[in-house]
């Protein structure tokens, strides 16, 4: 402690001089003053030790929030539809898409969500002879997830090519008619498999993944017409 050899604080000095000349100090006396010299040595050392105490926690707490979010996402970048870490692994996905990337890039990462959820899909098993509920939800879950995987990925790959067409950037804008034409294909590979979904599911479910079926053929042939039209 430091008090005495600094600047007397006036509290306390008016404190001494109430206690008597001999500084016989009355016990409610007493305790002021040692609370007094207490708190001004406080102030002169909390700042500091704050300063870095606060600076401690922080960086304690980053690490320990950087290693739950690690772990989270690598847990989920393998997690499929169904699976209760599938929409961080989704969320994991939007991040990446909202990077800074070039036009090929982006398309790259989007062809290789709908093949993610393409191979989800090739995971089910054929016929089955009991109708598992767990199974049913999921086989759901990925077919729709495989639908619109494609759809986000064929759309927002044929806005792009439209606004590089409208600034001029007309090779990159061809460029992804290869992008398109893969997507086609893989389309084209998976019908027959939701299809084959589609005949093993009761009269409720099949009708669902039916309208599913529908619209990821309308999401193939979008993908066809966009790339054939540039090749006439």
């Amino acid at each position: 402690m430091t008090f005495f050899s600094e600047q007397p604080d006036p509290a306390v000095v008016s404190l001494l001089k109430r206690s008597g000349v001999n500084f016989k100090l009355d016990q409610q006396a007493k305790a002021r003053l040692l609370v007094a010299i207490a708190q001004a040595d406080l102030k002169r050392h909390q700042p500091e030790r704050m300063h870095h105490g606060l600076i401690f926690k922080f960086g304690l707490g980053l690490a320990a929030v950087v290693l739950i979010v690690s772990g989270t996402l690598a847990a989920a970048s393998t997690s499929q539809p169904g699976d209760k870490l599938f929409p961080v692994n989704k969320l994991r996905e939007q991040f990446i898409l909202s990077l800074p990337l070039s036009a090929q890039a982006k398309a790259k990462v989007r062809t290789q969500i709908v093949a993610e959820r393409f191979r989800a899909l090739d995971s089910f098993p054929g016929q089955t002879t009991k109708d598992d509920p767990t199974l049913k939800q999921r086989r759901l879950a990925t077919i729709k997830e495989s639908e619109e995987s494609l759809n986000n990925a064929v759309d927002a790959i044929t806005t792009t090519q439209k606004n590089l067409e409208a600034s001029g950037n007309l090779q990159e804008a061809q460029d992804l008619d290869d992008v398109l034409g893969n997507l086609a294909q893989m389309a084209t590979q998976r019908e027959s498999a939701i299809q084959a979904l589609a005949d093993q599911s009761t009269d409720g479910d099949q009708e669902e993944i039916n309208m599913q079926l529908d619209q990821f053929r309308s999401a193939r042939h979008k993908a066809e017409r966009q790339d054939s039209a540039r090749d006439e």
